[in-house]
């Protein structure tokens, strides 16, 4: 049986759909109501998936949660209450659309070397607009 720990992590963000190549017209054509010239914000919700052993005691389940909620955390605090487009790196040069701030999440993730197992990571811009991307396991 395989056991999942599903964690979440909020923030805060504002930011705006443009691309440099595009006319304004072209712009406005593609993003719509995202395209304005100082952007907007949404509450963002990213949950993540790890699997968890199923020998896993229920003290080693707690101090696993514990700790990759830390880790979370710290990584949505990051872009918590910024402008993505100009005070996320990342997002210069990369339009911050929730798919990509996905990708984000991911990659640094990765970098955490987390020893858990990735299941699944999902980003929620709104209730009814979200990215999601699912990892096989074994």
């Amino acid at each position: 049986m395989k056991r999942t720990l599903i964690l979440e992590s909020q923030f805060t963000a504002a930011h705006f759909y443009k691309n440099n190549t595009f006319t304004e017209k072209e712009n406005r054509k593609h993003f719509g109501k995202c395209f304005t010239e100082h952007g907007h914000g949404h509450d963002y919700r990213l949950e993540v998936g790890f699997q968890i052993s199923p020998a896993s005691t229920d003290a080693k389940l707690i101090t696993a949660r514990d700790q990759l909620q830390k880790q979370l955390q710290l990584l949505t605090l990051r872009l918590d209450h910024q402008h993505l487009n100009f005070d996320v790196p990342e997002f210069k040069k990369t339009i911050p659309t929730t798919e990509n701030i996905l990708l984000y999440f991911e990659k640094k993730i990765s970098a955490l070397k987390i020893k858990n197992q990735l299941i699944f990571i999902k980003l929620f811009e709104t209730k009814a607009l979200w990215s999601e991307k699912y990892y096989v396991t074994d």
